[in-house]
């Protein structure tokens, strides 16, 4: 994803020496799909941990609400 800019210029350069562009492509696309799954996979956590740690605020919460009641 960072070196495939630089190798798609050093191929237009010289194109006579250097083959591969569209490896160069794959690899940018492969980069970037790869960048979306883990930022995908970070929020999916995150949402994960917030629900976990609401879960566990109201049942503490009624738990002390039970309590009170005593």
């Amino acid at each position: 994803m960072i070196l495939a800019p630089q190798a798609k210029r050093e191929i237009a350069a010289e194109p006579g020496r250097y083959e591969g562009e569209g490896l160069a492509k794959a690899g940018q696309i492969i980069g970037w799909i790869w960048v979306a799954l883990m930022v995908a996979a970070f929020l999916i956590i995150l949402v994960a941990i917030f629900i976990v740690a609401a879960a566990t605020e109201s049942d503490s919460s009624f738990e002390s609400l039970a309590l009170l009641a005593r």
